[in-house]
């Protein structure tokens, strides 16, 4: 005969299982090139005293992003970190989005919110420092990206800002045309003993030397 017995009182069938947090929660990948790709890292943190394992980083959305670079199951030690990758590698041109989710025997469920642009075409800029960087008399210098449709100009400021970079990325162009670029210097004069005059402030300088893009 099977014998009843009642337990009294509260019985917990899971117990804590920890939490973790992302180091962030969203990553904007830019606008990348179809069939090039971008990848950033993305920290795990496991804000418990228990052990946390991460069992799967799912994505669900565009397929042009997916999680790589860590072999799962793997477990987080209390208060230890793990790093994965997330991969932007479009197909398509346009605007793609997506969201990882991270399943564990974590009692929350993060998610990183993920986008990106793919590109047909881009322009990819360099050029050097001005030679007065050197003189200590002008400071804080930036860089204006100019461009126009005729080599003649007039150019327009693509840059929106001026940046303290020697780099910049057109991606706003369009195949079967012809871009003509050129490179402003800005920086401040600043008086002193060794440095004559009166201070002034945003002084652009002549444009650089014009360098053709023709998108095919």
């Amino acid at each position: 005969m099977a014998a009843l017995v009642f337990f009294a009182g509260e019985i917990r069938l899971w117990a804590n299982a920890g939490t973790i947090k992302t180091s962030v929660a969203s990553w904007d990948a830019g606008s990348v090139l179809v069939g090039s790709q971008n990848t950033t890292s993305i920290t795990i943190t496991n804000t418990s005293s228990l052990m946390v394992t991460v069992n799967s980083l799912s994505v669900y959305g565009d397929s042009a992003f997916f999680s790589c670079c860590v072999t799962l199951p793997k477990a987080i030690p209390p208060h230890g970190i793990m790093t994965f990758g997330v991969k932007f590698l479009p197909t398509t041109v346009g605007s793609a989005s997506a969201t990882l989710t991270i399943i564990s025997t974590a009692t929350n469920k993060p998610t990183v919110v993920l986008g990106g642009t793919g590109l047909e075409h881009l322009v990819s800029l360099t050029w050097g420092a001005s030679s007065s960087t050197t003189d200590q008399c002008w400071q804080n210098f930036t860089y204006l990206v100019y461009v126009s449709s005729t080599p003649e100009g007039p150019y327009m400021l693509i840059t929106g800002s001026n940046t303290q970079n020697l780099y910049y990325t057109d991606t706003n162009v369009v195949s079967g045309s012809t871009y003509y670029y050129v490179v402003a210097a800005m920086a401040d004069y600043i008086a002193s003993a060794s440095c004559p005059g009166l201070s002034q402030y945003g002084l652009i300088s002549t444009f650089s030397n014009q360098t053709v893009a023709t998108i095919p």
